[in-house]
């Protein structure tokens, strides 16, 4: 009767580590699935803290393995079998998210440059138009100061009381006036 209890007890303590070994199991999916809810984009930062919950979940099977050796030496395999599927499968999902993960990376990055393009151009575009407005004003103003000086607007060169006579300077040949 010691053989066939000691059967009993060994068949009893593997089927308690196996029930708790799913129970932790799908306590971990079910808290991955919160992490992950279905049809939703997920952030680089969101992906390396589901990562970093892998990680620890891996680590908290790992606890399951000299149990499952033990059983598995006494001709009871169930316990390390299903402990190898279970590491497995999450190694796997470790391995798709950190591919979600470097994805999510990599398009950060393309926005950012995109970003950063589209900074660039509108400053460049501000700030020809900042150049236009100042060319027309300068050109204003030294239309205005010759007409007011009597002098020609590219050469400086005093025409005197003929300035609103004459259209063209004596001296560079251009117009005095309506030039720019």
């Amino acid at each position: 009767m010691s053989q066939n209890a000691s059967t009993e007890d060994i068949n009893q303590a593997e089927q308690r580590w196996l029930n708790q070994l799913e129970t932790d199991n799908r306590t971990g999916l079910g808290y991955l699935q919160g992490l992950s809810p279905a049809g939703q984009v997920l952030s680089a930062d969101k992906l390396a803290a589901i990562i970093n919950y892998l990680t620890n979940l891996e680590n908290h099977f790992t606890t399951y393995t000299s149990g499952a050796l033990y059983f598995k030496n006494s001709g009871r395999p169930s316990l390390f079998d299903r402990l190898q599927q279970i590491l497995a499968d999450l190694h796997q999902s470790k391995a798709t998210y950190m591919q979600m993960y470097e994805n999510a990376l990599a398009t950060q990055q393309r926005m950012q440059a995109i970003q950063q393009q589209v900074s660039a151009d509108w400053l460049r575009g501000t700030q020809d138009v900042i150049d236009r407005r100042r060319q027309v004003f300068d050109n204003s103003f030294k239309q205005w100061q010759a007409a007011f000086n009597h002098t020609c607007p590219y050469c400086n060169y005093y025409v005197g009381d003929a300035y609103f006579s004459t259209d063209i300077c004596p001296r560079c040949g251009r117009l005095l006036r309506g030039g720019y």
